[in-house]
């Protein structure tokens, strides 16, 4: 099987869509596979499937080095996302409060973010009509994310307003109410009387208090504090779904 055919064979296990039974042996070579092609993230991705006690003792030992080093992999790349033949010199200072105005530089920031998370976990796609609609399976569950980054966006934007760290809040809340988080399905909040995309508000909130921060660097730490986001509400909605199962 070639490389691309594999690779979107092992998206489709992972978003849960494989109706095939795949054994530990075939997780291994997967993995090999991975490391050859530098799909750090998807490596890593397949790891929790494998019971290491099914496979011989040589594998083992050859599996526990791929993973190793495709953490380290990973990791290296993570701190390299940002694409560094993307030439935007301008700081954020120039844009004033008239942001709805400013639709280029909320795009470019919105697109970027995008690749950068897509590019970190290829199971995640990205679709940017009116607003940023984020929409992963989340495996087995056979649930969706598309609610849960729309309450994180919100979540994002009334935390950042009070000057307080997102991600602390979001594991907090987490942490005390995934219920409520599990069900919430509302596509925009209310926010001083009126209604707004919540995609848009973040991204003119972060904006609005980054305005003297070059571009690349809001970029690429917003797609870090965003995915951290996108992680931790998967985590805990699967997690809820398996108590509830």
């Amino acid at each position: 099987m070639n490389s691309e055919k594999t690779k979107k064979q092992i998206i489709k296990f992972l978003k849960g869509k494989e109706k095939k039974y795949v054994d530990t042996f075939c997780f291994y070579q997967w993995i090999d596979r991975c490391y050859f092609q530098k799909w750090w993230n998807l490596a890593l991705a397949i790891e929790p499937y494998i019971t290491t006690n099914s496979l011989p003792e040589e594998y083992i030992k050859r599996l526990k080095f791929l993973l190793a080093e495709c953490r380290i992999k990973n990791s290296e790349t993570s701190n390299k996302i940002i694409n560094e033949e993307t030439s935007l010199n301008m700081s954020l200072n120039i844009i004033n409060n008239h942001l709805k105005e400013n639709h280029w530089t909320r795009e470019f920031i919105i697109g970027e973010i995008a690749k950068i998370i897509m590019k970190w976990n290829p199971i995640i796609h990205v679709n940017n009509y009116k607003g940023w609609v984020l929409r992963v399976a989340s495996g087995r569950t056979g649930l969706t994310i598309e609610s849960w980054m729309y309450k994180s966006l919100s979540f994002y934007v009334g935390v950042s307003a009070s000057g307080r760290k997102a991600k602390d809040t979001l594991l907090s809340i987490l942490e005390k109410n995934n219920e409520f988080i599990v069900n919430s399905t509302g596509h925009s909040f209310s926010i001083k009387g009126g209604n707004k995309n919540p995609d848009s508000i973040w991204i003119e909130s972060q904006i609005l208090y980054d305005k003297n921060t070059p571009p690349l660097e809001l970029i690429e730490r917003l797609a870090s504090e965003y995915y951290s986001t996108i992680v931790s509400f998967r985590q805990a909605c699967v997690k809820k779904s398996n108590t509830m199962g």
